[in-house]
Order: C-alpha cells, then sequence, then structure tokens
C-alpha cells in the first residue's frame, strides 16, 4: 500500500524546510527558503539554524529538521560528528513564542516542549559527539546553561573566559 504526503501536511512542511547541500560547490550554501541547510563532509555533518530574519527560532520544523539531521546517520559507520551551528547574528533566539501565546492553547503549548523535550533527550543518546558551533548570541532553549552563569551573562550582556566556561559546565573540554 502506498502513502502520499499532503503539500499542506506538517511532514511535507518540514521535508521541504531541509536542504541537502553539496560542500564542494564554489556557491554560497545559504538560502532564504530553508529553515536549516544540511551538508556532509569528511564524516562531518553539519546542520545549520537558517532563519537570521527572526533570530533561528526553535520553531516545531526547526527542532523536526535537527532530529531529523542527528537520528538518520546512526547506522553510518562514517559519521565522526555533527555540528550544529547557525547564520546571522544569533545561534537562536529560543522557542517560537507565537507558538507559546495563550490563544494557541494548551495542546499547542504541550506539543513545542514535547518536541523540545525529544530534541534535548535525544541528543546525549546520538553515537556520535554533537557539537553546538555557539559564535553568536543565544538565548532561553537556544543554549542551555548553568543558571548562575547564564543569569550572569544574560542580565551584563559580558561574555566570559573559556576557563570560566569549563569551571562553570557550559562546556565539557577547552582546547
Amino acid at each position: 500500500m502506498m502513502s502520499y504526503i499532503s503539500r499542506n501536511s506538517s511532514l511535507a512542511r518540514i521535508l521541504h524546510s531541509v536542504r541537502f547541500v553539496n560542500t564542494s560547490s564554489s556557491k554560497s550554501p545559504v538560502e532564504n527558503d530553508v529553515l536549516t541547510i544540511v551538508s556532509e563532509n569528511n564524516g562531518v555533518l553539519k546542520i545549520q539554524l537558517n532563519r537570521p530574519k527572526t533570530r533561528n527560532p526553535l520553531s516545531m520544523a526547526i527542532m523536526e529538521s535537527i532530529l531529523n539531521g542527528i537520528t538518520k546517520n546512526v547506522s553510518d559507520e562514517a559519521l565522526r560528528c555533527i555540528v550544529i551551528s547557525s547564520t546571522g547574528p544569533v545561534y537562536s533566539a529560543g522557542h517560537n513564542l507565537n507558538k507559546l501565546k495563550p490563544e494557541k492553547g494548551p495542546d499547542c503549548q504541550r506539543e513545542v516542549f514535547d518536541k523540545c523535550a525529544e530534541l534535548i533527550h535525544k541528543i546525549p543518546k546520538a553515537p556520535v559527539l554533537i557539537i553546538a558551533k555557539v559564535d553568536v548570541l543565544a538565548a532561553a532553549a537556544g543554549f542551555v546553561m548553568p543558571r548562575m552563569k547564564s543569569s550572569y551573562m544574560l542580565f551584563t550582556g559580558f561574555s566570559i573566559s573559556a576557563k570560566d566556561a569549563y569551571i562553570s559546565g557550559l562546556v565539557s573540554a577547552v582546547c
């Protein structure tokens, strides 16, 4: 029995949002019509959030795209690591707050938080190292940090040293 995906279904929107890019091309892979840019080269799978105008919010489609990226190649022995990065001046502003408005109802809110919880639980279970390449501002669920250090950074706007990040548990190693 064959099944078809409706153009308006959630799965169709998610599949449309993912774009696999040939990294050997001289063209820049950043395109405005895709939510995430996924490329693979030499055993490194790169997932790049690509909604810089809206500060790369963790929408349902983006979370699903990240989940797909970190779970689809689990049996690929050539895969060495996964790097999650972003385009624009913000890594991620966290959840898409439009989906969390009271008028959306508790079911919609629960769906968002369930998807986020699924993503958070899948990351440590991945068979390869997952690296968040955060070289710009990150906030809320876009980057979960220990409370004291994250509050300091959020309220003051100051950055911290690699040593302080290691001591506070923000990173697991400093190279």
